[in-house]
């Protein structure tokens, strides 16, 4: 009888990034929905709304974010890349591309979200190893929505209390084949971070 429970338990839970129905902005230009950044937990709430809400969640999405912070390009993606110079993002170049993302897509959905990891808190400062991650675009196609395109990966997240807490550093880690979020992201703004570019 236990085997039986633990074993429809562990079917029901393995989908941990099953697609379900988008979250539509509330009429009238509402935002994501946010939690108080008072733990890491709800700025990982905070940064994966965000994202979902698209265009309306830049702002909370930037809000997220330390004025210190920096998403570390996976090695690979600098190389692919090829621009010199583009390594890292900064927030506010991290939040730029977040709105162009959302604006050139003609997706109805964008779902982001993480997986598990363990989180190692030092007090006023936490970090996630290796936490993944995992961002589908999707079009409604008749009844249904049908996945364009998945970003994904894994990263090292580190976050600080701050005046509240925030993401200070994101270091990314791409699986092979797959574009990573942060390459997604560098892709769109690189060029115009890039030395000598206007």
């Amino acid at each position: 009888m236990f085997l039986g429970l633990t074993l429809g338990s562990l079917a029901a839970g393995c989908g941990m990034f099953d697609i379900r129905e988008p979250t539509e902005p509330t009429p009238g230009g509402g935002g994501p929905p946010r939690a108080s950044p008072v733990a890491p937990e709800s700025v990982l709430f905070n940064f994966t709304h965000a994202i979902r809400y698209q265009l309306s969640g830049v702002q909370q999405l930037e809000g997220s974010l330390a004025e210190t912070f920096h998403l570390v390009l996976d090695v690979s993606d600098v190389d692919d890349i090829g621009i010199p110079g583009v390594d890292s993002l900064e927030g506010a170049r991290t939040a730029r591309a977040q709105e162009l993302r959302s604006t050139e897509s003609s997706a109805d959905s964008f779902y982001f979200a993480f997986g598990t990891a363990t989180k190692v808190d030092e007090g006023s400062t936490a970090y996630y190893l290796d936490i993944p991650y995992e961002l589908r675009i999707l079009v409604r196609q008749g009844d249904s929505l049908a996945v364009t395109q998945t970003i994904s990966g894994t990263a090292d997240l580190y976050l600080a209390e701050l005046t509240q807490w925030a993401i200070t550093r994101w270091v990314d880690q791409r699986q092979e084949g797959i574009t990573s979020l942060g390459r997604w992201y560098a892709e769109i703004v690189g060029t115009s971070q890039a030395p000598g570019a206007p």
